[in-house]
């Protein structure tokens, strides 16, 4: 899997912005623009060392409810659970 991780990353996923929090490494939270997210997708991460992480989404919330899909636009905050030790310096992207 971690050869397969960096032609993903560039081949086969969408770009998540830049998260505008993270909380205890586990809760990412993004402003959505032009994205579908759910429950179970697959998110990987790219660390400013270039080791890459991938787990999928455990769980989000919109405005503290909790969620199984979100569709952008129109632009929309989610937060998303995710199954890796997650930083805000991190590059994120979905597997699509």
């Amino acid at each position: 899997m971690d050869a397969v991780r960096p032609y993903v990353f560039q081949h086969s996923s969408r770009d998540l912005p830049k998260p505008a929090h993270v909380f205890n490494h586990e809760i990412v939270c993004f402003c959505l623009e032009d994205v579908e997210l759910s429950v179970g997708d697959r998110i990987l991460a790219r660390c400013p060392d270039g080791r890459m992480l991938d787990g999928a989404i455990l769980g989000m919330e919109v405005d503290h409810v909790a969620v199984d899909h979100v569709s952008a636009p129109p632009k929309v905050s989610v937060g998303c659970r995710v199954g890796f030790r997650a930083r805000k310096t991190y590059s994120y992207v979905v597997v699509t």
